[in-house]
């Protein structure tokens, strides 16, 4: 006997910037979805196959929100926040009467629940030319905690990590303007 399903996802974003002050830029980006995990860097799924073979969407939420602000023409500091949430999804196995699924309880711990990132830096232009480029150096540092859905007994409930980045950039010319 041959069974065929179908479902349909669907997801909204809201996303702006507006300079609020003479050089002061605030960002949003919100993304809201059944379905849309992948589209979140790939964080979480689009859906689970329940046991009767029909799929069911998997929600999940982001958010990216920063303030940029242009100190002088050569210096740019700025600072963001993001989030994703990824929701639970759960059926039980016919054959092993087990849960299977996103988010169960004994499921691997890389089925985030959420992921969190904040991060500050600056970028600073040496020299530029609309002919020739820019030359410029930024620093970045970014801290990230991750908590899954599931957490076995006497491991840690959640992973943080401490990040700094620093680069020297040569920007070609013609490309976007480096402020």
């Amino acid at each position: 006997m041959s069974k065929s399903f179908s479902t349909v996802g669907g997801g909204v974003a809201f996303n702006a910037g507006f300079e609020v002050l003479k050089n002061l830029s605030l960002f949003t980006n919100n993304f809201y979805s059944n379905g849309g995990g992948r589209f979140i860097f790939g964080e979480g799924p689009n859906l689970i196959i329940r046991a009767d073979g029909s799929p069911s969407l998997v929600q999940a939420m982001s958010t990216v929100n920063g303030l940029e602000y242009q100190v002088n023409p050569k210096l740019k500091v700025f600072s963001y926040y993001g989030a994703t949430y990824l929701g639970r999804n759960v059926t039980i196995d016919p054959s092993t009467g087990k849960p299977v699924g996103y988010g169960y309880t004994g499921s691997p711990n890389s089925q985030n629940r959420t992921i969190q990132q904040v991060t500050g830096g600056f970028t600073r232009v040496f020299w530029k030319n609309p002919n020739y480029g820019a030359f410029q150096f930024s620093g970045q540092y970014s801290w990230v905690a991750r908590h899954p859905w599931y957490v076995a007994p006497h491991q840690p409930d959640s992973a943080d990590l401490n990040m700094l980045y620093l680069g020297l950039r040569y920007v070609l010319p013609g490309s976007p303007p480096v402020k």
